[in-house]
């Protein structure tokens, strides 16, 4: 997802909730980032956010504290985490495949 990259980069990222699933993921990654103010639920509230974030650069300033913070407490980049349930998916899949496989590694 672009989202991830932009933000990574501390890049301000604008969404418009939708209904569809495809329209909530920028959504629910600025949420989980703590990254609350660049989401719309309006067309209008979009426009008005984007020209915020060009205009005012206190608000854009607070926009890429949040975004930084975000990406602090994300668990989307906790690497480690990631590992261990990579891991353990994994050794869930092998169990469901082949039940004796683990016995012979």
């Amino acid at each position: 997802n672009g989202t991830i990259e932009a933000l990574d980069m501390v890049a301000p990222v604008v969404t418009l909730v939708g209904k569809r699933h495809v329209e909530r993921t920028t959504y629910w990654i600025l949420r989980n980032r703590g990254v609350d103010a660049t989401i719309a639920t309006s067309g209008r509230e979009y426009v008005e956010i984007a020209a915020r974030l060009a205009d005012d650069s206190a608000f854009r300033g607070d926009v890429h504290l949040a975004i930084r913070r975000g990406l602090v407490q994300s668990p989307l980049v906790d690497v480690r985490q990631h590992t261990r349930n990579l891991e353990a998916a994994y050794m869930r899949a092998l169990a469901a495949g082949a039940p004796d496989a683990e016995q012979e590694g």
